[in-house]
This record gives C-alpha cells, sequence and structure tokens, in this order.
C-alpha cells in the first residue's frame, strides 16, 4: 500500500511525511514503519492529476 503526495519542495515531502508518521504514532501503536520513495525529476515532470487522467483513459 502507498501514498503518492506532490508539493513545492522536499522540506514540504518531509514535513508532510514526519506528520503522518506521528499521527500514527499518537493512536498509541507500538512501531511505525515508514518508507519514503522520491522521484525527484527536472525535466519531463508530470504531475499527479496528468497520471490519474493517463490511467483512466486506459480503463
Amino acid at each position: 500500500m502507498g501514498t503518492a503526495i506532490q508539493a513545492g519542495s522536499l522540506d514540504e515531502i518531509f514535513d508532510a511525511c514526519k506528520a503522518a508518521h506521528e499521527a500514527v504514532l499518537d493512536m498509541g501503536v507500538n512501531r511505525v514503519l515508514t518508507n519514503i520513495t522520491i522521484d525527484h525529476r527536472l525535466q519531463g515532470c508530470k504531475g499527479l492529476d496528468e497520471k490519474v487522467q493517463s490511467v483512466n483513459l486506459k480503463l
């Protein structure tokens, strides 16, 4: 299972990941495993909206 997020800076991404991680810890669980994959492209970048539209066209 995964969640894709898009932001204007790496700091925004890290802040969102930290908030999500801490929210789960605040639920009282004993362990949280957070995996982060960053796909940072300088050219030819597609936003999440374009990716969703591409999938919908193929369905």
